[in-house]
């Protein structure tokens, strides 16, 4: 089986991004020759709430980047297994091949991204709350992330790619050249959530996203396949009170100051820093898997 990436500008920094798996004999993607030996990867990792996904767009907004948001492939593989009648724990090895046939295209859709398969966008039925509890199960299944992950991988293999999941920098790309986990304390977590689904038409109580969450972290933290965890050499990043151009800000920082490196030239100044001389949003070099994310550890170690 192989995958066949295209990745097509789409007016400035918005991509276009397809691929399809295909029953072939295994094939080695190479990047277009044009992509620019400087454009590096991100890899952006945390818990479900820490605002991944915005900051995410933000910074491949910055950069000139394309945005992979592999949860909603995996929302995606949940909702047509779901559609199919199809139920993880019985019927895995469907699922599993399901997701080998599916073909995923991130388009640009006015100024957001949606994902489509087969041709219908999903965007809107893969961001309820049922299909994201699913999402978890459904991405522990051996073959659905043998699939999915082979492809994300082809899609970063130029560079010039902000992904965004929960195991992106552990297992899919360990090799990136940025590595941010994301985090933020239990309760913010939740209020961002909150309001999230409160701007889809959805309303659900703090009480009831708290133990939705508690249970999304121990599913994702504790499964044996890819676990959410922190790679070693990733900057933990702690979003607590802090506004999101701040985060993506330092984020920016980050990725223009590896290109620079790739590049061979001198790195860009860093974010201004406050009136205690530290940035103004606490990061630092991780060490360890973290399972637990209620109270996330800041730090302000130094990060190269």
């Amino acid at each position: 089986m192989y995958f066949s990436p295209v990745i097509r500008p789409n007016g400035g920094n918005a991509g276009f991004i397809f691929w399809h798996s295909r029953h072939a004999p295994d094939h080695d993607y190479h990047p277009p020759p044009s992509q620019p030996a400087s454009r590096v990867t991100l890899a952006l990792d945390g818990p479900a709430g820490a605002g991944k996904s915005s900051v995410a767009r933000a910074v491949a907004r910055r950069v000139g980047y394309i945005y992979i948001d592999t949860g909603a492939m995996y929302r995606a593989v949940a909702y047509r297994a779901g559609r199919a009648g199809l139920e993880v724990g019985r019927d895995d090895a469907a699922i599993g091949k399901l997701a080998g046939e599916m073909r995923f295209e991130f388009r640009a859709v006015g100024d957001k991204q949606h994902l489509f398969v087969e041709g219908e966008d999903v965007e809107g039925p893969i961001r309820t709350p049922e299909v994201g509890n699913l999402s978890s199960p459904v991405s522990a299944i051996g073959e659905v992330r043998r699939h999915l992950v082979a492809a994300q991988r082809a899609m970063a293999a130029g560079g010039g790619v902000v992904m965004e999941g929960r195991d992106i920098g552990t297992v899919v790309l360990p090799g990136a050249e940025v590595k941010v986990f994301l985090t933020a304390s239990e309760e913010e977590r939740a209020r961002r959530r909150q309001e999230q689904m409160a701007e889809q038409g959805v309303e659900r109580g703090r009480e009831q996203i708290l133990a939705e969450q508690r249970e999304r972290d121990e599913r994702d933290s504790s499964r044996a396949l890819a676990p959410l965890c922190q790679a070693p050499d990733a900057r933990r990043l702690v979003s607590d009170g802090m506004e999101k151009e701040e985060v993506v800000e330092l984020i920016v920082h980050w990725v223009e100051e590896a290109a620079c490196r790739a590049r061979a030239c001198a790195a860009p100044s860093a974010p201004a820093a406050d009136q205690t001389g530290v940035p103004s949003v606490a990061a630092g070099r991780g060490t360890s898997c973290e399972s637990e994310f209620a109270a996330p550890r800041p730090t302000t170690e130094g990060t190269e």
